[in-house]
């Protein structure tokens, strides 16, 4: 990579996306769970989650506003282990310790994901 391309990699706006809500479970077998959580409920940002054999879930509106319109948008986001991301509730990409970000759009249109 030249120096000069390094410029396109740059993260020249960041937006710091509260709002997360989690749901517990027990993983049971393949898309069966017996959940702890009747319901999502919110979660902080560093707010501690799960413990030995418990799966959570997460979820998030995420709003891309008018100043992205055209641009790459990616979400970060770290976990602490492996993960699943859907966007919209459709499986987009895997997450681990080593690959915390995907991109939601190449070029970004002001919308909700």
């Amino acid at each position: 990579m030249k120096v000069s391309d390094l410029r396109t990699k740059i993260y020249t706006y960041a937006i710091l996306c509260d709002g997360w809500k989690k749901r517990e479970a027990y993983y049971r077998d393949v898309g069966v769970y017996d959940y702890i959580d009747a319901e999502f409920m919110p979660i902080s940002i560093g707010e501690k989650w799960g413990g030995p054999d418990i799966t959570c879930f997460f979820k998030n509106e995420i709003v891309i506003p008018p100043e992205l319109d055209g641009r790459r948008v990616e979400l970060q986001v770290y976990v602490g282990g492996d993960s699943l991301v859907c966007v919209n509730g459709e499986p987009r990409q895997g997450l681990d310790p080593f690959r915390n970000s995907l991109v939601l759009t190449e070029k970004a249109k002001a919308k909700k994901f």
